[in-house]
């Protein structure tokens, strides 16, 4: 499935971006990758998502969705293999929520 208009609402923290991918085949962790780089016009970060907290403690993100009332969170591997937006059927248009994490230890 190779479609270079590949577009999906992301929403972080009260914010919505529309970002377009090369296609649904993007993994989950090339996506949070591309998020985390993303600059606006000005050249600032699109979204606030720093790769560590104040102490130098790493900090993750995961995509999800919902879906009829249904929270559905995307694994960025599942039994060893990476998956993709295609992977989870997301539809060109749809909106994707990322949801920051913790690792233990670090909060």
């Amino acid at each position: 499935m190779e479609n270079n208009n590949f577009w999906i609402e992301i929403r972080y923290q009260g914010e919505a971006h529309e970002v377009t991918l090369d296609s649904a085949t993007t993994t989950v962790a090339e996506l949070i990758s591309v998020l985390q780089q993303a600059k606006d016009e000005n050249g600032n970060p699109l979204f606030d998502m720093p790769q560590t907290d104040i102490t130098g403690g790493r900090r993750d993100y995961f995509l999800g969705r919902i879906v009829d009332d249904d929270k559905q969170l995307f694994n960025p591997v599942r039994g060893g293999v990476e998956q993709t937006l295609e992977d989870y059927n997301v539809q060109m248009g749809e909106t994707i929520f990322v949801i920051q994490g913790y690792v233990p230890g670090n909060q």
